[in-house]
């Protein structure tokens, strides 16, 4: 979630007869995520061989020169000026309310500037000019990985057809585009069972 939100919960209690309380995002991420590891890392699944061939294919567009000993290039190296400014901006962030020792396994969107961006340990909304990036493994999070995050595996179901597919391999931006305008119903479903369950 980009920004906070406050939730209402309506209980019938005839003994009581309470009024309805509210809550907000971190006693619903207790709550109904209390067994999951909050770590932004976690929905990175890609190989190095695969993280390599994507660096690599920014680094063609942009158009740099191969690497004279043949090792893929480095996320920052591929990197936008402006991508770099705003990371450089959500460190400057970090480091100003966090202590040394702080876990920066944690996902930003290079799409947005603090103050309008934040960092995030579960994944930030994803929209269609979505540039997720996690600080720890310092590297943009591949169109591969998004359609995981989206509740759909691009590589064992049978429900991406091949144009999809295609289309994450050759052109990341595109893929980009129709990841952040699309949604996963049966994800969306699964999450608000599980958030209702633990109100039962």
């Amino acid at each position: 979630m980009n920004r906070p939100r406050a939730y209402s919960i309506v209980t019938l209690n005839e003994l009581t007869q309470k009024k309805p309380y509210r809550f907000g995002v971190e006693l619903l991420q207790k709550v109904a995520f209390c067994n999951l590891i909050l770590k932004g890392s976690v929905f990175l699944t890609a190989s190095e061989e695969e993280v390599g061939e994507y660096m690599n294919g920014l680094a063609e567009r942009r158009s740099l020169p191969e690497r004279v000993d043949g090792r893929p290039y480095r996320c920052l190296a591929v990197m936008d000026f402006g991508d770099r400014q705003r990371l450089q901006q959500y460190v400057e962030m970090l480091q100003s309310k966090h202590p040394i020792s702080f876990d920066w396994d944690i996902n930003v969107d290079l799409a947005q500037a603090p103050p309008f961006g934040s960092a995030h340990t579960v994944l930030p909304t994803i929209i269609r000019n979505s540039k997720l990036y996690n600080m720890k493994e310092k590297r943009f999070f591949l169109p591969g990985e998004l359609l995981s995050a989206h509740g759909v595996h691009p590589l064992v179901s049978s429900l991406v057809p091949d144009s999809l597919l295609q289309l994450c391999e050759g052109h990341p931006a595109k893929a980009h585009k129709m990841i952040g305008n699309s949604m996963c119903i049966p994800q969306v479903g699964a999450v608000l069972a599980c958030t209702l369950l633990n109100f039962m």
